[in-house]
């Protein structure tokens, strides 16, 4: 999930050029429905995104018991200590 076009493109392009299958949602609550509707082997999470963010997006992955053990890799420009914590590394 990225909410960039340029960020998202790349994304798009570097997975889909290493044999992924790409879904991509704009934001948190566009990607729930997404695993509401499919399944997948994992979520590359943008963490500041509009309408509901990868934070809060990955609480509700989360609190589900059928994704508990679903990878979701967090991905920010943000590298302070404070974002390190909150993204769980």
């Amino acid at each position: 999930m990225e909410d960039n076009d340029l960020n998202l493109e790349l994304a798009v392009e570097l997975l889909r050029d290493n044999g992924f299958r790409v879904t991509p949602a704009w934001n948190g609550k566009e990607a729930l429905e997404y695993l509401e509707q499919e399944s997948f082997d994992g979520v590359l999470m943008d963490v500041l995104m509009p309408v509901m963010n990868g934070y809060t997006a990955t609480r509700k992955i989360r609190e589900q018991e059928r994704f508990k053990d679903l990878p979701v890799i967090a991905m920010t420009a943000n590298v302070m200590a404070g974002d390190i914590e909150k993204a769980g590394a």
